[in-house]
């Protein structure tokens, strides 16, 4: 279910490279491996990464991407922390993702663009 509030005011994505050979994710900031599943809440050292990560798409982007950041499941390790549990991870796969479809793309100087939408 999608929580109307945070459609409204944006989604807030924590940004994650696939990890390569680690076959684990690893925060964009800060180069911290974060193991989604975990069910315990992050370290402080993970937890500062993955807000240093965060970006939050707001109401400059078309509703029909936030809806459809939003429906990304939260993961665990997000569940498990008041600072994160409206968070969605977004992995980013040699800087680009997709989520149905919407293509996305990270460049550490712009942030998280959608090349099909102008």
């Amino acid at each position: 279910m999608i929580d109307n509030e945070y459609l409204d005011e944006g989604a807030p994505l924590a940004l994650l490279n696939d990890g390569g050979d680690l076959e684990i994710p690893v925060t964009v900031a800060g180069g911290c491996c974060v193991d989604l599943n975990s069910a315990g809440p992050p370290s402080a050292a993970v937890l500062t990464c993955l807000l240093d990560s965060t970006v939050t798409i707001g109401g400059d982007v078309p509703s029909e991407i936030r809806a459809a950041l939003m429906r990304i499941p939260v993961p665990p390790l997000f569940n498990a922390s008041s600072w994160l549990c409206h968070h969605r991870p977004l992995v980013f796969h040699a800087g680009a993702a997709k989520i149905g479809d919407i293509n996305m793309r990270y460049l550490p100087r712009f942030g998280v663009i959608f090349p099909d939408y102008d």
